[in-house]
């Protein structure tokens, strides 16, 4: 699946840090669904917000200190004058436009975790994977294009995983089609070896006029 990303930058000629640019990026592997342990706080103490690092649509929860919910507290005595909390007072919705392609499994079969179900096949993040139990029949893969525009492919990859080199596919069958039930094939395989490595990408070219 796609990944968000935020970026923490300190600039001030009294402070220095031995952290490259890499590491001083926060990396999530979906957009946050729970504000409180999921998505990102952004604020200068007085208006603060929570970002939750949607692809497709952003949302950003916004508060300020003026919206407060206890009695003013100065002495931190919770257990007479009430704990009190900021609010939330709106939520911006920003839409990049658009739409992803969808991946779907008509063969029925399912992940056991989650977080290897069919949509981590086309994420573009090869530290992921797709995988499922065959429970003796073939797996079907189906992706429609964004829109269902049609497109023209010449070509494909397969990305090895991370690990158990024995479930490297060995055998598949490409096609493609515009109405969902009649199919052209485009590419075969067969008695495929196994990928010399791990997370190892490999491309496969195919000579196709057509669109689907």
């Amino acid at each position: 699946m796609k990944k968000m990303v935020m970026m923490l930058v300190v600039s001030s000629p009294f402070m220095h840090s031995a952290l490259s640019a890499h590491d001083r990026v926060i990396w999530h592997d979906k957009p946050a669904k729970i504000w409180q342990s999921q998505a990102f706080p952004l604020g200068n103490g007085r208006l603060g917000c929570m970002v939750f690092g949607g692809l497709k649509e952003e949302r950003i929860q916004f508060n300020v200190d003026s919206l407060w919910t206890g009695d003013q507290n100065p002495g931190g005595a919770y257990e007479t004058a009430g704990m009190g909390a900021y609010q939330n007072f709106g939520d911006l919705y920003i839409s990049m436009g658009g739409s992803d392609a969808q991946v779907t499994v008509p063969s029925g079969q399912k992940a056991y975790y989650s977080h290897e179900a069919e949509e981590f096949s086309i994420d573009g993040n090869p530290e992921t994977k797709w995988c499922v139990e065959h429970h003796n029949k073939p797996i079907v893969w189906q992706i429609t294009a964004p829109d269902q525009k049609a497109v023209n492919v010449r070509e494909y990859s397969l990305v090895s995983a991370p690990e158990m080199p024995s479930r490297d596919p060995r055998e598949w069958l490409l096609a493609g089609s515009n109405d969902g039930a009649t199919w052209t094939e485009l590419d075969s395989r067969t008695d495929e070896p196994q990928f010399e490595k791990r997370m190892q990408r490999r491309t496969f070219k195919i000579n196709n006029t057509q669109t689907f």
